[in-house]
């Protein structure tokens, strides 16, 4: 039954149309992609013993035992949540329904804006080849903005193997990256960053 038929005019322009769909997920995708994060914290012994074996900071794939977070989509609606590689998902319903929403209104204007400016009477194969495109330069983009923003392109690099050694943490200097006058980055202390404050503020 369409909007029409319903008395709702108004409404028949948010019926959905093959190149909405393609283009509501392409949206989707994108927030998938490019704007999600993952938050990591780690525990380490402060009992004044280094571990008995790597295997009490390492799993059987050797990697790091560590409290992951990961979060997806604008407005974070969906986060996953790693504990020791248990996963536990949590879903901000409101968050959620929003964002579908604001998706899908784009989507639709999107899809009939590509539909008024090219006209194609039989778009599949227009459609489909945007839709590659789309996704092919949505991918290239996500790799470009976690390079830049994170420092990696797709996984984040294992934690180095001297923390094995650590017995005691006896002091914590947080550091920045600076590029030097040749343009090369390096570490340099963060005399603004207070420790104290990072944690009393994550405690809150």
């Amino acid at each position: 039954m369409s909007c029409n038929s319903l008395g709702m005019p108004g409404l028949k322009a948010f019926e959905p149309t093959p190149l909405g769909v393609i283009l509501l997920l392409i949206v989707l995708f994108v927030q998938f992609v490019v704007f999600s994060s993952a938050s990591y914290s780690f525990s380490i012994p402060m009992n004044g013993s280094a571990p008995e074996t790597s295997g009490d900071l390492l799993d059987a794939n050797g990697d790091a035992l560590a409290n992951v977070t990961y979060f997806y989509g604008i407005g974070t609606p969906i986060s996953i949540t790693k504990i020791k590689g248990s996963p536990k998902l949590a879903i901000d319903l409101l968050a959620l329904i929003a964002n579908l929403v604001c998706s899908y209104v784009l989507a639709v204007i999107l899809a009939r804006a590509f539909m008024g400016a090219t006209q194609l009477r039989r778009p599949a194969l227009a459609y489909g080849i945007v839709a590659a495109v789309m996704v092919l330069l949505s991918f290239c983009a996500a790799i470009g903005v976690s390079k830049e923003y994170w420092g990696y392109f797709f996984r984040p690099p294992a934690v180095v193997g001297e923390i094995l050694g650590v017995t005691a943490v006896s002091a914590v200097i947080p550091v920045m990256t600076e590029s030097d006058d040749e343009g090369n980055r390096r570490f340099v202390a963060w005399e603004d960053y207070s420790v104290a404050e990072a944690i009393e503020y994550c405690i809150k």
